[in-house]
C-alpha cells in the first residue's frame, strides 16, 4: 500500500509538469513570435501588456538586434523583452551574438537600458521585485538561429534569478523563443 501511494504521487507530479510544459509554445525557428518558459515550475507565456498611455496593448515580445556599443554599423547585441498581461516581464540581454551557439549569464552587472554597456544577463520581474542573474545565480541561452539580415532569432534558455531586496531566488526553465524582429 505504501509503495502504491508513492507511485501514484510520482505519476501525479510527472503529469502536472507535463501539462505545464505542454502549455508552452513549441520550439520553432521560423519567426513565429513566441516566448514562453516555466517559472518555478508554472507555465509563463508572453501575452503582451496593456498600455496605460494608448489604451492598446504592446506586442507580446519586443526587442531585436542592436548595434554594438563600439560600432554604429555592426549589429551584435540582442535584447529580448517579453511581457504578460499581469505585468510580469522577462528580459534577456546578450552581447556579441554572431552566430548560433551557447551563451552564459554568469557575471554581476547593470541592466539594459540603465547601464550603457551591460554584460549579458537575464531577469524576471513581478510584483515582488526584480530577479536577475549574477555571478552566483547563473543561466544559459542557446541560440539555434541568429539571422541579422532577416531579423530572426530563436533559441532556448534557463536561469536562476536573485532578488537582492527579498533575498529570494526564482527558477526559470524550459524557456524557448522565436522572434521575427
Amino acid at each position: 500500500m505504501k509503495y502504491s501511494l508513492i507511485i501514484i504521487f510520482c505519476l501525479f507530479l510527472f503529469n502536472c509538469k507535463k501539462k505545464e510544459i505542454d502549455a508552452l509554445p513549441p520550439i520553432t525557428q521560423n519567426g513565429a513570435n513566441t516566448f514562453g518558459c516555466l517559472v518555478n515550475g508554472s507555465a509563463w507565456v508572453s501575452t503582451g501588456k496593456p498600455s496605460s498611455l494608448s489604451g492598446k496593448g504592446m506586442k507580446t515580445i519586443e526587442g531585436g538586434y542592436q548595434y554594438d556599443f563600439k560600432s554604429d554599423t555592426i549589429r551584435r547585441n540582442v535584447v529580448l523583452w517579453a511581457t504578460r498581461n499581469d505585468g510580469t516581464t522577462l528580459i534577456i540581454f546578450i552581447r556579441k551574438v554572431y552566430k548560433p551557439g551557447i551563451y552564459s549569464f554568469t557575471q554581476s552587472n547593470g541592466t539594459w537600458p540603465s547601464s550603457s554597456v551591460p554584460l549579458s544577463y537575464a531577469s524576471f520581474s513581478d510584483k515582488s521585485g526584480l530577479y536577475i542573474t549574477d555571478v552566483y545565480h547563473k543561466g544559459t541561452l542557446v541560440i539555434t538561429k541568429a539571422d541579422t539580415i532577416n531579423d530572426t532569432i530563436a533559441g532556448t534558455f534557463a536561469f536562476e534569478g536573485y532578488n537582492y531586496d527579498t533575498k529570494q531566488t526564482i527558477s526559470i526553465t524550459n524557456g524557448r523563443f522565436d522572434f521575427l524582429l
